[in-house]
This record gives C-alpha cells, sequence and structure tokens, in this order.
C-alpha cells in the first residue's frame, strides 16, 4: 500500500491518464526529500533497522522494513511541507494504525481503533466531494486507484482479532531469511552449513547440463545452461474451492547453479534458476521472449533438456532440437 501512495505522490500511478492532482509533489521536490533522507542516515539508530536510503532513487528496491519505516517515522515529518493539511490528516490515519498493529501486545479497544483509523483513511482515500476530490473519485477512469491491497485494510483488524499481535504473522523474518541465504550460497565458506553447490548436471541418459556458475569465458567456449522446464500446475489454483486441474506448461531458464541439501532426513537436488518471461509464439511458429524475469528453485525432476537462447535484435529466440515429448509418458512429480 505504501508503493502505491508513494506512486500517487509522485504523479506516476496514472501513466497514462492526462491527471493533475493536489497531491502530487514535483520531481524537485522530491529529490529534496530524498536528500534529507540521506543525510539523517548517521543519526539513525540500529534499533530502527535499516537506516533510511532516498526513497526516489531506491524505491524500487525497497525492502519491507523500508516500507514500514517510511510510515511510522518519516514520512510525515518529511511530507508535511509539500502536502497540504487535509492529506497530511488523510495519511496520518494509516500512520496512526500501522504503529498499533506493530505493538507487541494489543488490546481490544486497541484494535477497533485501528478498524476505525483505516476505515477513516479509505473514507479520505476515495473522497468526491465539490472540493475535495482524492484519488479515486469514484470515476471510472480512475478505478485503477481501487487495488486490492486497499481493499485489504477493511480485514487487517479482524485478522489480528483472529490471529493475535501482526508480529504473530508477519512475513519479515522469512524476507530476512530470503535476503541472506543466497548469499550465504554464494560463499564458498558458508555453502557446507546449507548443502553442496554443484556447477553441472549429468543426467540418467549420459547428457551433462552446466551453470552460470561455471561459465567459460573463452571465445570458443558453448553455454550449455538454457533449459527447457516441465512442470505440473494447476490450472485453477486461483479457485481453493474447486477440485485440481492438473496440466503440464513449458518454462525456459539459464541455470545458476545446482544445489543438494538434506531435509527431513531426505537428499533433495534443486536447481537455482533465473526464469525468462513469457514465451511468444510469432505467425512463422519460432519462439521467443523479450526477457529475463525472476530467480527461483526448481527441483531437478523438472528440467527437460537444453535448448539455446539466440538473441536477435530485442529478441530471445529459443533454439530447441528436441521433438515434442508425449504427454502420456510423463509423470507427475509427487
Amino acid at each position: 500500500m505504501a508503493p502505491q501512495m508513494y506512486a500517487h505522490w509522485t504523479g506516476k500511478f496514472f501513466n497514462n491518464l492526462p491527471m493533475s492532482n493536489d497531491y502530487e509533489l514535483s520531481k524537485s521536490q522530491w529529490e529534496i526529500i530524498g536528500a534529507q533522507m540521506e543525510k539523517i542516515k548517521k543519526d539513525m539508530p540500529n534499533e530502527i533497522g535499516r537506516p533510511p536510503r532516498d526513497i526516489l532513487k531506491y524505491h524500487n528496491g525497497y525492502k519491507a522494513v523500508e516500507w514500514r519505516n517510511w510510515i511510522i517515522l518519516f514520512s510525515l515529518p518529511l511530507l508535511r511541507k509539500y502536502l497540504n493539511k487535509r492529506h497530511l490528516q488523510g495519511w496520518s490515519n494509516i500512520v496512526k494504525a500501522v504503529k498499533l498493529c506493530l505493538e507487541p501486545v494489543i488490546s481490544e479497544d486497541q484494535v477497533d481503533d485501528v478498524q476505525q483509523l483505516l476505515k477513516k483513511f479509505l473514507d479520505y482515500y476515495e473522497r468526491f466531494v465539490v472540493y475535495f476530490r482524492e484519488y479515486y473519485q469514484h470515476n471510472s477512469q480512475r478505478l485503477t486507484a481501487c487495488q486490492i491491497s486497499f481493499h485489504y485494510l477493511l480485514h487487517v483488524a479482524n485478522c489480528i482479532k483472529y490471529c493475535g499481535p501482526s508480529w504473530t504473522h508477519w512475513q519479515f523474518p522469512m524476507e530476512k531469511i530470503c535476503e541472506k541465504l543466497p548469499k550465504q550460497w554464494n560463499s564458498k565458506q558458508n555453502i557446507n552449513n546449507y548443502g553442496m553447490k554443484y556447477g553441472r548436471l549429468r543426467t540418467s541418459d549420459g547428457h551433462y547440463i552446466s551453470s552460470h556458475w561455471i561459465k567459460r569465458k573463452n571465445k570458443i567456449a558453448r553455454n550449455n545452461y538454457c533449459i527447457q522446464i516441465r512442470r505440473t500446475i494447476d490450472k485453477v489454483s486461483h479457485r481453493p474451492n474447486a477440485l485440481p486441474q492438473l496440466i503440464i506448461v513449458d518454462i525456459y531458464g539459464i541455470v545458476d547453479y545446482f544445489f543438494v541439501h538434506k531435509f527431513n532426513d531426505k537428499i533433495h537436488m534443486l536447481a537455482y534458476v533465473q526464469l525468462t518471461s513469457k514465451i511468444i509464439d510469432d505467425e512463422y511458429e519460432c519462439k521467443y521472449f523479450t526477457q529475463f524475469k525472476s530467480k527461483e528453485f526448481i527441483d531437478v525432476r523438472c528440467v527437460d533438456h537444453c535448448v539455446g537462447f539466440a538473441k536477435i535484435d530485442n529478441k530471445y529466440f529459443t533454439i530447441d532440437k528436441e521433438n515434442a515429448f508425449d504427454d502420456a509418458n510423463w509423470e507427475n512429480l509427487e
């Protein structure tokens, strides 16, 4: 929700619509705010977690802790000079609510306060009256402002009532682990604490799949780490009460490295893969993609075979000699 509000305040939320809003700050104003954040960095204690970073330069890389600190610590002091009073009051409801949600122990009365504060913020966010036209304004052209993250605010108080204080179920610990593990896996000193990292995989039919980790840099070396992945997915996973409809899909990626680790007394072998964007079939049945996307671990049993990626202009064409696989012979992973 904080990133969306930042997009509103920078005038980038409605990219394709020529709209002028009195809550938008100019680039020069954000440059001043960003410089102030950098200036106060050295005076911030370790207890607040990550020190503030220039929000204009680094907002795309902000972690959850940084957005939390932006909301409860820095936003109001830094914005009060630029936003008018009604916008500051509207935003202050979020600030107060988040501070209450972060309390290690929270009473029922405080939970009710959270509900009221978030309701006030949403009323302000959607408001459309003669002199005060805010973000949504009940205008169909601005319907994209009604994102699901704003609706979720109405359920925060009930979630605390059912599950306990926010710290019992928030995602900060998992984010911290996800941040640390790749660094440790890339370190030869720490790798043995979690498993063993490998640069090459030998398949059951005798073929070798390499990895970007052991990429050879001489001119005649060939990169044998571009792969096709066959994955079983549930076509209706977005419908929790529907019966699963399993289908097999082909995706593509580059192997960074292979990793073997033991979990619950069972050996697992994974591949850390950078996936491609959506594969597109052109009118000549050539398959291509335009960019590489996120990285994730996959079970090596999902790796089907090696392919080639030929970059031609701004497209990556998949070069695949394998015959089409017979789905009837494919066993779903257990």
